[in-house]
């Protein structure tokens, strides 16, 4: 379990969502102070994890976890794209994502929510320095289509429902934990919401998935308020 630490460095209490986490706390402190320069409020997480890291290993536990305002996401994204538009050719040149392909470079750019903002920049230089027009309407377009696509929600694991439907059908025979269970994640389901690379929130799942989820929700809800009132009635009697 990790024991999260919220210092809320850099402006007053705001309804913050995740941007970015840094392995490094050095690396999250340098950006902290990018954004103080800016202006930007912000949240910054330590976890300090209880697991041994011998077990879980040194680099698989996020060492700082930054927060910002949803509608800051975009002033962010454009200073931080602005920052890589400064450098030097040689500088492009001497990134690591040099060392990719044409088309491993253009797979960024279709897949954008994968990369930071500076990885993109970086992507789209370098092309540009192999002689591959890439416009920066082109790089906001295919990042506006990924992004419409990404906000209509992914479709649920039907498998993994149909286990967590069961739980509910059977949680009052065998357990009540497992009834909770499938209530919990119905919920999830039917009203899981996340925020985008730009800020914006939107759905996890599907319409399809939602309209299941709200379903498993309502008749696990039913059976609990059932339950309820048969054990209280039972009970006083």
């Amino acid at each position: 379990m990790d024991n999260i630490l919220d210092q809320e460095i850099g402006g007053h209490k705001r309804d913050m969502a995740f941007y970015r986490d840094f392995i490094r706390q050095e690396d999250a402190v340098a950006f902290a102070q990018f954004l103080d320069e800016a202006g930007i409020a912000y949240s910054l997480e330590i976890p300090e994890t209880l697991i041994d890291k011998v077990i879980v290993g040194e680099g698989f536990v996020p060492k700082a976890i930054l927060k910002i305002a949803p509608d800051d996401f975009e002033r962010v994204n454009a200073l931080l794209a602005e920052q890589v538009t400064q450098l030097s050719e040689a500088e492009i040149e001497a990134h690591p994502l040099n060392d990719l392909n044409d088309k491993e470079l253009i797979a960024i750019l279709t897949s954008q929510e994968e990369w930071t903002v500076e990885d993109v920049t970086v992507a789209q230089r370098l092309l540009i320095l192999r002689g591959i027009p890439v416009d920066d309407a082109g790089v906001q377009k295919l990042r506006k289509e990924r992004l419409a696509s990404l906000r209509q929600g992914k479709a649920g694991n039907r498998w993994l429902m149909l286990l967590y439907a069961l739980g509910i059908i059977v949680g009052p025979i065998t357990s009540i934990v497992f009834l909770i269970a499938g209530v919990g994640m119905s919920y999830y389901y039917a009203y899981g919401t996340t925020v985008d690379a730009d800020g914006e929130r939107h759905s996890i799942y599907d319409a399809a998935t939602r309209q299941l989820g709200k379903v498993m929700l309502y008749g696990g809800a039913a059976l609990l308020v059932v339950l309820t009132y048969w054990f209280l009635t039972n009970r006083l009697v």
